[in-house]
């Protein structure tokens, strides 16, 4: 295993998430503001090089996923030297992960080239509900209805 698969097992695993959901689940009409602000919170992530500005309830919409248990436990991320998440991974088709992360769908340009990028990236991330999706339809070049 290398230092990267390594640093990756760290993060929390599904079953652990599950048992926090349901515990979130349970007092979220009680909920403490200073949990509210946490997922309200707006961050900057770097994915290889590529600055991103969003929430953290963007990013741990799928909490199950690897994407949503990094950010679950964001103190175990690598931070770049301004200060921003840091994630060594393909910057330029991140932009359709967070816009999938952000609407529901995933939207692609007509004449996208990079879809065999764009597999490998949701399959790094662990996002089941593109994974399945783009199992069972064949990918196009325009908007692909995936509902959460």
């Amino acid at each position: 295993m290398d230092n990267f698969e390594s640093s990756l097992a760290v993060f929390p695993t599904a079953v652990a998430f599950s048992t926090s959901l349901s515990e979130k689940a349970s007092i979220r009409r009680g909920t403490p503001r200073q949990e509210l602000d946490m997922t309200s919170e707006v961050v900057t992530v770097n994915v290889g090089g590529v600055l991103y500005t969003t929430t953290m309830a963007t990013l741990t919409r799928y909490p199950e996923s690897r994407l949503g248990g990094m950010f679950l436990a964001p103190q175990l991320l690598q931070k770049d030297s301004q200060g921003n998440y840091f994630i060594d991974r393909d910057g330029k088709v991140f932009r359709y992960i967070l816009n999938f992360l952000r609407q529901g769908w995933l939207r692609l340009p007509e004449g996208f080239q990079d879809i065999d990028i764009l597999q490998d990236e949701i399959q790094f991330y662990e996002i089941n509900q593109l994974t399945e999706d783009m199992k069972t339809k064949k990918l196009k070049p325009h908007k692909v209805k995936v509902m959460p």
